[in-house]
Parts: structure tokens; sequence; C-alpha cells
């Protein structure tokens, strides 16, 4: 999502939500710094880690819960 208008803490804000089970998240950024396909290839790597990380706490390697889960 592109917000110019809008005055921003940060740089890049990334927001998320859980709703019906599913994880959203937005992320806003202005046009005067950063390109789309920049960020656009920020969330991609994103998304890839985290879905790295979900694969790896659902393997049988994981041990199960741990006190941070």
């Amino acid at each position: 999502m592109e917000i110019d208008l809008v005055r921003r803490a940060h740089l890049l804000e990334v927001s998320g939500s859980v709703r019906d089970g599913r994880l959203h998240l937005s992320w806003a950024y202005s046009r005067n710094i950063h390109e789309r396909a920049t960020v656009e290839r920020l969330a991609g790597s994103f998304l890839a880690a985290l879905r790295e990380l979900i694969a790896r706490g659902q393997s049988p390697a994981a041990g199960g819960y741990t006190p941070g889960d």
C-alpha cells in the first residue's frame, strides 16, 4: 500500500493482524523514498522467510512446543 499523505514514524511500516485464522500484512511507505518494486521484493523475501519458519515449526524434528510458543 502506498501512502504519501500520512506522516509516519518510520520510513517503512509493516502492520499485521489475524482475521479468520489468516495473517494479513500491510506495507506503508513513501514513493518519494522507496520504489514499489523494492518494497515488493522485500515483502516477497519476508514471506519466503515466514514460510520457512512455519515449515520448520511443523516438521517432526522441531520437537514440539517450546516456552516461546
